[in-house]
C-alpha cells in the first residue's frame, strides 16, 4: 500500500485591528517659505497664505485645485503680522493684519482689494487672538482689559486683568463685546483668552491656556461650553472643520510619536490625535485634512481612515488535511465604513507566531505557493 502524504493547515489568530486615525496620504510643495494660513472655497479649492521667500513683509496667496494641488493663481499681499486668514465661499480672501495698524483687507482672485477697514483699534497692539467668521461677515478680537482702582488724583493701580472679546463687522465697526473675568479676581485666572476659531454654526471657540480649557460662546456672547483638558494646554493654532469640529495644535510632549494635533467634536470632546509637526491646516471635508509645518513650503494631506471589518476565515478552519501541494485559502470579505476598496495581505508559516508574507489580493480567496508534504502550516 502506498502512503499518502498530506499538508496539515490551521488558521492562526487574526491580527488586531487598528483604530480609526488620520493617515498621511501625500505631500505637496507650495509657493512660499512659511505657511501662515489655509482655507478652502465652496468649490473645494485650497488657498494658502505663505511668506514670500526672501521677504520679511510680503506674503503670497496661492490657490490650488484639489486633490492634485494643481496651481490656479497667486498674488502678493503686503502684510507683516497676519493674525487671521479666511476664504469666503465665492473665493474672496479675508486677511487680518496687526502690523502697523490693525487692518482687515478683502481681496478677489486677482489680488484686487474688494474692501478694507484700517486702524480698527487706533494705537492698540496687545492682542490675544483673532478669528474670522467668513460666512457672516464678522471677525473677533480678544485682548486684555485692565480693572483699575484710582489711588490719587493722577495715579491708579491695576487690580486684575480680564479678557475681553469683541466682534466687528467687515467695515471695522464694533458690534458687541463680552468679558471673560476669570474664576477669581486675580490676573492669570481662568477664562483667559488666547487663540480663537469660528465653527460652521457661527459659534466662537476660545482657548484658555491658563486653566487648560476650551470655551465655546454663541454669536451673542453667551457661554455654551467649558471643556477642561487633562493635559498641559499651550495651543499654537486652532481652526474648525465640518460639523462644528475643531482642530487644535498643542505640543503636549516631546519626541517622535508625540501627539501634537487634536480633533474635537462639537461638544468639545477629543476624537483623535495626530503625531505631526504641522501647526497650520484646513479641513477640506470630514475626512481630508491639509496641514503644514511651521517652516518650509510643504503641505501634507491626511485622510481619516476607519479600519474595515475583520475578515472571517471560511476555509480551511481549524485543522484540515490538504492532499495537494498548494492550499486554497478563503474568507468572508471585509467591508469598509467609507466604501473604500479593501485589500488583503496573506501570511503563511510553520509556526503560528512566525508567519511569512505570502502575497496580497483584493479577492476573498488566495492560492498559496507549493507547500511541503508532511508539514503543519498556519495562515492568517
Amino acid at each position: 500500500m502506498r502512503r499518502l502524504a498530506a499538508v496539515l493547515i490551521a488558521c492562526a489568530a487574526s491580527a488586531a485591528a487598528r483604530a480609526t486615525s488620520f493617515i498621511p496620504q501625500a505631500s505637496f510643495s507650495v509657493a512660499g517659505s512659511t505657511v501662515a494660513g489655509m482655507d478652502r472655497d465652496a468649490a473645494g479649492n485650497l488657498y494658502v497664505l505663505a511668506r514670500t521667500p526672501g521677504s520679511a513683509s510680503a506674503y503670497t496667496v496661492a490657490s490650488y485645485q484639489t486633490p492634485a494641488m494643481t496651481p490656479e493663481f497667486a498674488f502678493t499681499v503686503n502684510v507683516t503680522t497676519p493674525m487671521a486668514f479666511a476664504v469666503e465661499a465665492n473665493g474672496v480672501v479675508d486677511l487680518l493684519d496687526s502690523g502697523g495698524s490693525l487692518t482687515l483687507t478683502r481681496y478677489d482672485n486677482t489680488g484686487a482689494v474688494v474692501s478694507q477697514a484700517t486702524d480698527i483699534i487706533p494705537g492698540f497692539r496687545d492682542y490675544f487672538g483673532a478669528a474670522i467668521d467668513k460666512n457672516n461677515g464678522v471677525f473677533y478680537l480678544s485682548y486684555p482689559y485692565a480693572v483699575i482702582e484710582q489711588t490719587g488724583d493722577f495715579s491708579f493701580k491695576i487690580l486684575y486683568e480680564e479678557g475681553e472679546v469683541s466682534k466687528y463687522d467687515f467695515a471695522g465697526q464694533k458690534q458687541t463685546s463680552f468679558f471673560m473675568p476669570g474664576r477669581t479676581s486675580l490676573s492669570t485666572s481662568c477664562y483667559t483668552p488666547s487663540i480663537m476659531a469660528v465653527d460652521s454654526a457661527a459659534n466662537l471657540w476660545v482657548a484658555d491656556p491658563i486653566c487648560a480649557q476650551l470655551l465655546e460662546y454663541t454669536p451673542q456672547g453667551a457661554q455654551a461650553a467649558d471643556n477642561a483638558l487633562a493635559y498641559p494646554f499651550v495651543p499654537k493654532t486652532m481652526w474648525t472643520g465640518p460639523n462644528q469640529s475643531l482642530f487644535v495644535t498643542d505640543a503636549i510632549c516631546d519626541g517622535p510619536g508625540c501627539p501634537q494635533l487634536f480633533l474635537f467634536d462639537a461638544g468639545g470632546a477629543e476624537l483623535y490625535s495626530i503625531s505631526t509637526a504641522s501647526v497650520v491646516g484646513a479641513a477640506w471635508d470630514s475626512r481630508i485634512l491639509y496641514a503644514a509645518a511651521p517652516a518650509g513650503g510643504t503641505i501634507q494631506r491626511f485622510i481619516l481612515d476607519a479600519p474595515p471589518s475583520a475578515p472571517v476565515p471560511s476555509s480551511p478552519q481549524g485543522f484540515s488535511l490538504q492532499h495537494s501541494s498548494e492550499a486554497t485559502l478563503s474568507w468572508q470579505a471585509s467591508s469598509a465604513a467609507q466604501g473604500d476598496a479593501v485589500a488583503y495581505s496573506v501570511y503563511v508559516g510553520t509556526s503560528a507566531r512566525s508567519l511569512a508574507y505570502a502575497g496580497d489580493t483584493t479577492q476573498s480567496g488566495f492560492a498559496t505557493a507549493p507547500l511541503a508534504f508532511g508539514t503543519t502550516y498556519f495562515w492568517q
